[in-house]
């Protein structure tokens, strides 16, 4: 199945296009655990926009492999060779598009033309979170099977509002990590909600400064000056504090062994497990056990 669609705008020509692996990724092997299987790599004559539905997403371009979070989406250049690993065929959602500009006397580019232009000069393999997008995917796959004018209009309709948002989302990201951001005299580093989310949802990972800013042009200094404004505590410091915190969740509301627990919270040493918990806690999480007993 291949199907394009249409519009002008302004400054654009707008191809959409709906393939094979839109909504179903049959393109090269699924994951096995070991992780030993790999997709096939390929590449694309039109941006393609990737769309995560789960956590067990991975993205590989130029040697380099990058989580895609759920609810996450990245762009792909045309041409650019790229490998996807997921753990299930409806784990990634996909479309692609061209855009051709249209001369004109304006050397101004319009609205449309000025994103697509941010696309063109963005460098890197970025993701960005937006749990709308899936949204827009339902009603493409949901009208995809249909093929008459209303319905070929209500999708280039879908189309374009996920093509406005995916380039806004970009657009004003970009716009904030422009210029002197890696000025080491910057005190407000940009998309900080990113980096507290990317916490939030993935401290029992081994996510970092460095991790982050080989993800976002950002210094690992720049990241930890902002959890320190914000939290009082570097970037670690703060991992640290979730994962005990969640520590202490489990350990009052469940019967998890200890080694349970360290283990879905990141840690292979259980010395380093006990030590992070009492300075925290200023006790150890046997005491912090028994404890909750004798209250009881």
């Amino acid at each position: 199945m291949l199907r394009t669609f249409e519009m002008t705008t302004d400054d654009l020509l707008l191809q959409f296009i709906l393939h094979d692996e839109s909504f179903s990724q049959r393109h090269g092997i699924v994951l096995s655990d070991s992780f030993k299987n790999m997709h096939i790599e390929h590449s694309h004559v039109f941006y393609e926009i990737i769309y995560s539905t789960s956590d067990g997403v991975f993205l590989e371009c130029s040697g380099k492999k990058y989580p895609l979070p759920k609810h996450h989406f990245t762009v792909i250049k045309p041409f650019v060779l790229h490998k996807t690993f997921f753990d299930s065929e409806d784990a990634l959602l996909s479309v692609g598009f061209m855009a051709k500009k249209i001369p004109s006397g304006d050397k101004t580019p319009g609205k449309f033309g000025s994103l697509i232009g941010t696309l063109e000069k963005m460098d890197g393999n970025f993701s960005f979170a937006d749990e709308g997008i899936r949204d827009l995917f339902e009603q493409l796959k949901g009208f995809s099977t249909y093929s008459d004018r209303f319905h070929d209009g209500y999708l280039l309709s879908v189309f374009l509002m996920l093509f406005f948002t995916i380039t806004s989302t970009i657009s004003n990201a970009t716009s904030a990590i422009s210029g002197d951001i890696l000025n080491e005299n910057r005190h407000e580093p940009p998309l900080p909600e990113v980096f507290s989310r990317e916490l939030n949802l993935r401290y029992t990972e081994d996510i970092t400064p460095q991790s982050l800013s080989e993800k976002y042009p950002i210094s690992p200094k720049q990241i930890n000056r902002y959890f320190i404004s914000q939290f009082g505590e570097t970037f670690l410091q703060r991992r640290t504090r979730l994962r005990m915190e969640s520590a202490r969740n489990l350990l009052s509301e469940t019967g998890l062994t200890i080694k349970e627990i360290y283990s879905r919270l990141g840690y292979v040493s259980v010395n380093t497990f006990y030590s992070a918990f009492k300075k925290v806690f200023g006790t150890t999480p046997d005491a912090y056990r028994k404890s909750l007993i004798i209250t009881e």
